[in-house]
């Protein structure tokens, strides 16, 4: 079965990408995403701007720190889309990254126990069943009630997970997860066994959890293509260590590419030390060529297990051009 396909939209800029929203609403894609990656532009306004002017597809976080709002404000703010686009919202969550984390002050202790208990805690004022009190290490509620309509918030929730106990975390507790797009497809068959292993643990099959995978899907010549992209893998790669061993990159390369790179990094520090990886190093983190090359790579991921595509942020010619190569199937 052919899977889905979800589009990543820019959080600045939204007036110019509602014709690609509308467009894809009208093409049958799933879900558009809005994602908090930096401190840019919030997610959850541009993706109320994005419902208002869709009827059907799905609307969601790819993802949302869980450190820089209180559960109760992450709650409400998720109420307040329902709201606005009822059945149609989902929750993204991540438990973020260093070094932008301390940048700003924010200390991350226990991301498995807090991402639990967060979530936990926005189920029960969804529910609206009564006032909440939840205590646990890193959340607290005293007698809390959401107030507004009577009727509960039927959210769905996916957790971004990188790392094995995130991944099994979301296997136990998660309507879906989300994967990093910056993976191999080994690496990518490697989390989803680990998600499986956490859903067993529990009683629930893997088919339980929705799992959407970021990706990159461009259409045009491949070489030309390729060129284009490694800079961005070589300072995705460098300032990320989480997902460099996933993304499949020589040992000595990555630690070449780290000295080179700082954070932040200038465009010339970046264009300076991006020749050290290969054509096929880039090649592996995504889907670039022909509408038979990319449809060959995207069903080796699907191969995998994922369920949902959700394709990166690009502009509005290049993912319209992938939406009419995949929404035909591969």
């Amino acid at each position: 079965m052919t899977a889905a396909i979800g589009l990543n939209l820019p959080n600045s800029g939204v007036r110019d990408y509602f014709e690609l929203a509308r467009y894809a609403d009208s093409r049958g894609v799933d879900s558009l995403w809005v994602s908090e990656p930096q401190i840019s532009a919030d997610a959850l306004t541009p993706l109320a701007a994005y419902a208002t002017v869709t009827d059907r597809i799905r609307l969601g976080t790819a993802v949302i720190p869980i450190w820089t709002r209180n559960p109760a404000l992450i709650a409400q703010s998720f109420a307040a889309l329902d709201m606005l686009a009822p059945g149609r919202i989902v929750l993204g969550l991540g438990a973020w990254w260093d070094p932008l984390a301390s940048q700003v002050g924010i200390e991350m202790p226990k991301p498995i126990g807090a991402m639990r208990e967060i979530i936990e805690a926005c189920r029960l004022l969804w529910a609206k069943d009564a006032p909440v009190d939840y205590s646990g290490d890193l959340v607290s509620l005293r007698n809390v009630f959401m107030e507004g309509p009577a009727e509960p918030h039927n959210i769905k929730v996916f957790i971004g997970a990188v790392g094995p106990q995130m991944l099994r975390l979301a296997g136990r507790i998660a309507d879906g997860v989300i994967l990093n797009g910056n993976h191999t497809v080994e690496a990518t068959a490697r989390e989803i066994a680990l998600l499986a292993e956490g859903a067993a643990s529990v009683g629930r099959a893997i088919g339980d959890i929705e799992i959407a995978k970021m990706i990159r899907v461009k259409v045009g010549d491949r070489e030309q293509l390729l060129q284009e992209e490694r800079p961005r893998v070589a300072r995705y790669v460098a300032q990320q260590p989480h997902i460099a061993g996933p993304a499949g990159i020589e040992a000595d390369v990555l630690s070449a590419l780290q000295d080179r790179i700082p954070w932040p990094a200038t465009d010339a520090d970046v264009a300076a030390a991006a020749h050290l990886l290969s054509d096929d190093a880039v090649a592996a983190l995504g889907c670039f060529g022909d509408h038979d090359e990319i449809r060959k790579r995207v069903r080796e991921y699907a191969d995998t297990g994922v369920d949902l595509f959700i394709l990166s942020r690009d502009s509005q010619e290049r993912m319209r051009a992938a939406v009419d190569v995949l929404v035909e199937g591969w």
